[in-house]
């Protein structure tokens, strides 16, 4: 065998053991649908966050491993990203990490440890205007205009392994000024006990926020043939302002052909009436990756008129 086929074939051997340690791939969501509010005009929308991510693992050796996650959200009908820009590139996740025997840590912004489980407890995946606000009522996790609402900048997360169905979560971000909002008196933080084994799940969760606002989540699903049925009751205690008691019931059934989603909810501030939501859809599977889906959802607040709104859209995965 000459020189060059040998250098050719420690090239190649070199290639593959680098390929067998480290992986990057790219994902992300195309999601646009057609959407009609009472009172306002056919609009071209989304039913789910649109993102292009980026993420990777590299292994270390002795199950230790190197992770990272960057996703942007973008506006598919108008090409830009969302919140005209006001928001950070990577405002979806922006995170790099470690995981092994000892579970995992990120260091970054990602969803807290309870919002990022809370979406499972929602029979709409908080997607499409089918989604029930009441899981998490008017609670958000940053104030700042440039946070979504859900998640912590500037942040540790920290997952255990997952023990006999359980694990636990938890993200503490620090007391640093951000995007105009000084700097808190507290650290930020939240919990989140997870349990998943057989039919049941369920989620507890306790957060504070940047503005020292307190969030009690609690919440269950247990399947019963093709169907998912969920419950949520929330508890948002502010510091400045009234109180709020949530709560939603709903279901994800199974069908031949796709999926029927049904709940209600309900958000009741402390001292007046409940804003009352009821959702309906049906999403049609054409295959793992791509799916159509009509939901209409009706809102009828504590005072003011009912809002009933339908959509009609194409969610694809890639």
């Amino acid at each position: 065998m000459n020189k060059n086929a040998i250098a050719v074939a420690i090239l190649c051997a070199c290639a593959g053991m680098a390929q067998a340690q480290s992986n990057v791939s790219i994902y992300g969501i195309v999601d646009v649908g057609l959407i009609k509010g009472t009172g306002s005009t056919l609009q071209e929308g989304k039913g789910d966050f649109n993102r292009l991510g980026f993420r990777g693992t590299e292994d270390l050796g002795d199950g230790l491993k190197a992770n990272f996650r960057l996703e942007m959200r973008f506006l598919p009908d108008t090409g830009t990203t969302e919140a005209n820009g006001q928001r950070p590139l990577f405002q979806g996740r922006s995170w790099v990490g470690l995981s092994g025997g000892f579970g995992a840590i990120r260091f970054g912004r990602d969803m807290t440890a309870v919002q990022d489980a809370a979406s499972d407890f929602d029979p709409f995946g908080f997607q499409t205007v089918g989604a029930i606000d009441a899981i998490t009522g008017n609670y958000m996790s940053d104030t700042s205009i440039a946070s979504s609402g859900n998640r912590f900048s500037n942040a540790v997360f920290y997952s255990t392994p997952v023990m006999s169905g359980f694990q636990v979560n938890v993200s503490v971000a620090t007391k640093e000024p951000l995007n105009g909002v000084p700097v808190v008196k507290s650290n930020p933080y939240s919990i989140a006990t997870v349990y998943t084994g057989g039919p049941l799940a369920a989620m507890v969760g306790y957060e504070r926020s940047t503005n020292e606002d307190t969030f009690l989540s609690l919440n269950g699903s247990y399947k019963v043939g093709t169907a998912n049925l969920m419950a949520s009751y929330s508890r948002f205690n502010r510091v400045l302002g009234v109180d709020e008691r949530n709560w939603l019931v709903g279901a994800d059934i199974a069908v031949a052909t796709g999926a029927i989603k049904v709940g209600y909810g309900q958000i009741k501030p402390e001292g007046s009436g409940s804003d009352k939501q009821y959702s309906l859809g049906y999403w049609h599977t054409l295959s793992k990756r791509t799916n159509l889906y009509t939901d209409v959802s009706s809102r009828k607040p504590a005072a003011g008129k009912t809002n009933n709104t339908v959509d009609v859209g194409i969610h694809h995965t890639f």
